[in-house]
Formats: C-alpha cells, sequence, structure tokens
C-alpha cells in the first residue's frame, strides 16, 4: 500500500528504485524485542511475537538468519493468551524446551510445560519458576553445551528476560 502511494507521489522515480529505497531503509531499522540478540556468549536472541503465527513466522526468521540447530527455547505465554497454540508453534522446533512464567501476566510454568510436552513428547523439558530461575538455567546450559538461546512465546516473558540478563529484575518493570 505504502509503495503504491509513494510512486503516486513520485512518479519521476521508478518502482525498483523506490522499492530498493524502502527495502534498505527497513534492514538498517532497528526493531527491538524482534528477534533482537541481547547476548553474543552464548548468543541469545528474544522474540516479543505473542500470537501463534507471528511465532511461526519469527521461528522462520530465526532459523533462516542464525540457522536450525543447538537453541535451547525458554518459552511461556501470558494468561491472557493461547498458550497452548503459541508453545505449540514453537515446540516442535526444539529438542531442549524452558518452561517458565513471566511476573508480569505469566501464565503457569507448569500449564506451558504440560503445552510444550504435548508438541514435542521427544524434547527434554524443563521448569523454572521465575525468569530469574531461567535466566540462569538457560545461560549456563548455553555454556556448557555450547548452544544458544532463543526466548520466545510472550511480550512479558521476552522483556523481562532481557532485563533480567542485563542485571535487573523482573519485579522492578513497571508496564502499566
Amino acid at each position: 500500500m505504502f509503495l503504491l502511494w509513494l510512486q503516486r507521489e513520485q512518479p519521476r522515480k521508478t518502482p525498483e528504485r523506490i522499492e530498493a529505497a524502502i527495502r534498505s531503509g527497513l534492514r538498517n531499522v532497528r526493531w527491538p524485542g524482534r528477534l533482537e540478540v541481547i547476548r553474543q556468549d552464548p548468543l541469545t536472541v528474544i522474540d516479543v511475537g505473542h500470537t501463534p503465527d507471528g511465532i511461526r513466522q519469527s521461528l522462520a526468521s530465526l532459523t533462516a538468519i542464525h540457522g536450525r540447530d543447538d537453541w535451547i527455547l525458554v518459552t511461556g505465554a501470558s494468561r491472557d493468551k493461547k498458550a497452548g497454540e503459541i508453545v505449540g508453534a514453537l515446540a516442535p522446533s526444539f529438542d531442549t524446551i524452558i518452561c517458565t512464567a513471566a511476573h508480569h501476566k505469566g501464565a503457569d510454568p507448569q500449564d506451558i510445560a504440560a503445552a510444550a510436552r504435548l508438541g514435542n513428547s521427544n524434547a527434554t523439558i524443563h521448569v523454572a519458576a521465575t525468569i530469574a530461575d531461567a535466566v540462569r538455567l538457560s545461560q549456563e546450559m548455553a555454556l556448557e553445551q555450547k548452544r544458544r538461546v532463543y526466548v520466545a512465546g510472550g511480550l512479558f516473558l521476552a522483556i523481562e528476560y532481557a532485563t533480567v540478563a542485563k542485571g535487573g529484575r523482573a519485579e522492578d518493570l513497571e508496564f502499566f
């Protein structure tokens, strides 16, 4: 839609040139929380996608950018979201899954673990009661096993994980 509008407003520029400029601009935009690398060692990527479709698209982008292998998934969802569908979309792609609950609005980690088991009965499932526990466990496992960490499933989960990983406390965040 934007491309059509821009072609109408800039009739002397070729559609290819306009599209190239748009693509270049999008490549240089920083999208906080969207496949954001928050740590290099071990590589830790967060995603704030919190719908089943958003998760599927983000997962495809993650594997296209960083590859499919050697990931540990840290997942959870908000109580008011379709946790089973979200976790079910993620679980088949990971052999190690850490299920947790965001301090703000997080669904019970045991329920998240149940959804992960339904989505991937072959995965090793861990339950972390808090985001701080999930950060500690995922980072230790990733370093010991030379793996990477992907944090996805909910907005609050990703933001809280990034905060704790950088030395903050999830409990200190104020969203509303």
